[in-house]
């Protein structure tokens, strides 16, 4: 099956493992670290009251990945939205993982970062919730803006078990051991650092075609989130599904405003008016 329940995807969390693993994880901006800030990523975690972002990270091999998911393939996502973060122990129950992950999409969907914005944005695309399969398949680590997103509510069963950081980022590592001893003042509780290790990553300049697609493709699993809202049946298409496929079109305009707004102003249609002259689209991932 290609695509299967986030109880069936994710694994214990082991230090020593570089492969054969899927793990939730929550990005930090390690470059305001503080024990206050360290203490409030822990309440927030841990809070039913709240809701927080994170990603769906794994490295699985051929072997593994066709063993216990019947996937003939070799599946890395190991992209972030920062370089740096916490491995999260999350209950892998079937019941109680259908209560805690509210949206779970394959690209960044641009969710607001304050608390009572995110709660907001919660009830109005709550369902919103792709396979394993599809968040760590559906945008190739080498295009650039490729992190998949997922918001999940607080709840005392979440505890943070490691913290991670990229190895093919110089700098990555010291933050990663200064994180540790932050979160090891603040719980008394020492936890492993471990580095992820991608086989590749994006190195786009910004004028290049490469960059334009990469673009354009992240741009249409963005649009893709924001053109559809409860209220019609959506049929499964492809291999995978949404786990609650119940959509309908939302306004294009409100779309287009919002992904330009958080490219600080770039006018999206040109770009991909660009695009869609040298590209056919057909290529690019299906939901």
């Amino acid at each position: 099956m290609s695509g299967g329940s986030y109880a069936m995807w994710l694994t214990p969390f082991d230090p020593n493992k570089k492969e054969d693993f899927c793990y939730i994880v929550r990005g930090i901006d390690t470059q305001k670290l503080n024990p206050q800030g360290i203490r409030k990523e822990i309440e927030r975690i841990e809070n039913p009251n709240t809701y927080f972002q994170c990603s769906l990270v794994g490295k699985l091999s051929k072997e593994y990945a066709e063993k216990n998911h019947g996937i003939s393939k070799y599946i890395e996502k190991l992209d972030t939205m920062y370089q740096e973060g916490f491995i999260l122990k999350v209950p892998i129950n079937p019941k109680k993982l259908d209560e805690i992950i509210k949206i779970a999409w394959a690209c960044d969907i641009g969710s607001p970062t304050s608390p009572e914005e995110l709660e907001n944005f919660v009830k109005t695309h709550k369902g919103k919730i792709m396979s394993p399969y599809k968040m760590l398949t559906e945008l190739d680590d080498s295009e650039g803006i490729c992190y998949n997103e997922m918001i999940i509510k607080g709840d005392p069963e979440i505890n943070i078990c490691g913290i991670y950081y990229k190895e093919n980022y110089p700098n990555s590592k010291p933050y990663a051991e200064a994180l540790q001893q932050i979160y090891e003042s603040v719980t008394g509780e020492k936890i492993p650092v471990v580095g992820f290790c991608p086989s590749s990553y994006g190195s786009y300049s910004e004028t290049s075609w490469d960059k334009l697609e990469s673009f354009g493709n992240f741009t249409k699993k963005q649009e893709l989130f924001y053109r559809f809202q409860k209220g019609e049946i959506f049929e499964k298409i492809g291999s995978g599904s949404l786990y609650t496929p119940t959509f309908k079109l939302k306004d294009d305009s409100e779309i287009m405003k919002r992904i330009e707004e958080k490219l600080g102003g770039i006018n999206i249609g040109e770009i991909l008016d660009k695009i869609d002259k040298k590209y056919d689209w057909s290529k690019f991932g299906k939901l």
